[in-house]
C-alpha cells in the first residue's frame, strides 16, 4: 500500500493526515471526495512534516510480508492440507474417499481457514499504523485541509 497523503495535524507528537483524491477520481459521480477520513500515521524516520506537506504513506516491510504469508499462504497450505487429509477423514466415518471428498476437504479447509484470518485480522492481531516514508512537496496546502489553523 502507497498513498500520498497530506498532512492535517501534528499536535502532541501524533501526525494526523488525509489521503489526497486521485486524478481519476475527478471523473468519478460517486460522491465520496469528501468521505476521506483522517489516520494517524506513525514518523519513524522523524522526517521534519508540519501541517500542509504532502506525504507518501506505506506500510513496513514487515508488516506486508506477514499479511502476505498470513492470508495467502496459510489458506493454500490449508487447502492443499485438505486435499491430503480428506481420504481419512471419509475412512474414520467408514466412507470411500474419491474425488469429491478431496473436493469437500479442499474447500472446506480454505473456508476455515479464511474465517481463521478473517476473524483473527480483526481481533487478536492489532494493525500497525502506517508509516510516513517520505515528504513529496513541502508546501502549504488550503485552509480546508488544515485543521489546526480552525
Amino acid at each position: 500500500m502507497k498513498i500520498t497523503a497530506v498532512v492535517v495535524s501534528t499536535q502532541n507528537n501524533t501526525i494526523s493526515v488525509t489521503p489526497l483524491k486521485k486524478a481519476g477520481c475527478a471523473s468519478c459521480t460517486a460522491e465520496c471526495g469528501h468521505k476521506s477520513n483522517s489516520f494517524v500515521t506513525a514518523n519513524p524516520f522523524n522526517l521534519p512534516v508540519k501541517t500542509g506537506d504532502i506525504v507518501m504513506i506505506e506500510n513496513s516491510r514487515k508488516t506486508q510480508a506477514l499479511q502476505g504469508i498470513f492470508s495467502l499462504v496459510f489458506p493454500v497450505a490449508s487447502a492443499v492440507a485438505g486435499y491430503f487429509l480428506m481420504p481419512k477423514i471419509a475412512h474414520l466415518f467408514g466412507k470411500e474417499s474419491g474425488d469429491g471428498f478431496r473436493a469437500i476437504g479442499v474447500l472446506a479447509f480454505l473456508l476455515l481457514a479464511s474465517l481463521i484470518v478473517y476473524i483473527s485480522s480483526r481481533t487478536f492481531l492489532p494493525p500497525e499504523r502506517p508509516q510516513i516514508s517520505s515528504i513529496v512537496n513541502s508546501q502549504i496546502l488550503p485552509d480546508t485541509f488544515c485543521e489546526d489553523k480552525k
